[in-house]
């Protein structure tokens, strides 16, 4: 929800909306026999996005995945002109979730996508992109909290892809990989929709690989 994702970057659509449509192609992609999603927004706060439109049940994943469902709920991700970026924030939502409405039978996955680094932390310098984190994205309290959520993500079975949405200028790379490294996840990084499009795709293959 942070202000930046109002950016057009020289396109037509701003990057939440190229987000929630890389977002809804990748649910709509999922098994509804077999898949349950939700959603998670943040910026210096964070909400369950899920429940604004699946009510009945205060259902936070669904198999509903049509936009009346996990799909409309991404819809209804605004972008706060004012807001940060506490992807933190986002997290403890996310293992929230898990904790309480999944179970050991059962693969998780977070997808983690942010498109600046966390507020008062600046990135890390990162040097070789093939390196896990040449930077050090310690020492910032809310990087710190971020890789603390992913070691309990880890330790209840949740594996974290992140994604950096923007330039190597705007996004923590070093956080992002570490984060998803403590989880055995996968770090991405697309600075446009098509990029983004694909990064979607290729993380729902991946965990359909092994459904």
């Amino acid at each position: 929800e942070s202000g930046s994702m109002g950016n057009k970057d020289g396109d037509s659509d701003t990057r939440s909306e190229e987000a929630q449509d890389a977002a809804k192609g990748f649910v709509g992609g999922l098994n509804g026999s077999k898949d349950r999603a939700g959603v998670v927004s943040y910026d210096t706060s964070s909400t369950y996005r899920l429940t604004a439109t699946v009510t009945a049940n205060r259902e936070y994943i669904s198999s509903d995945f049509s936009a009346t469902g996990v799909n409309g709920s991404i819809g209804d991700i605004p972008v706060d002109p004012s807001g940060g970026t506490r992807s933190d924030l986002g997290m403890v939502k996310a293992n929230n979730v898990f904790a309480l409405q999944s179970n050991e039978s059962r693969q998780k996955v977070m997808v983690l996508l942010t498109d600046g680094a966390n507020d008062g932390c600046k990135p890390a310098d990162v040097g070789d992109d093939t390196t896990i984190n040449d930077g050090d994205p310690s020492g910032c309290a809310a990087n710190d909290d971020s890789m603390d959520l992913a070691e309990n993500a880890a330790a209840n079975g949740v594996t974290v892809y992140t994604v950096g949405f923007g330039d190597d200028d705007d996004i923590d790379k070093a956080l992002l990989k570490e984060v998803a490294a403590i989880t055995d996840g996968e770090f991405y990084q697309a600075t446009d929709a098509s990029e983004l499009d694909s990064v979607f795709q290729d993380i729902r293959l991946t965990i359909t690989e092994t459904q």
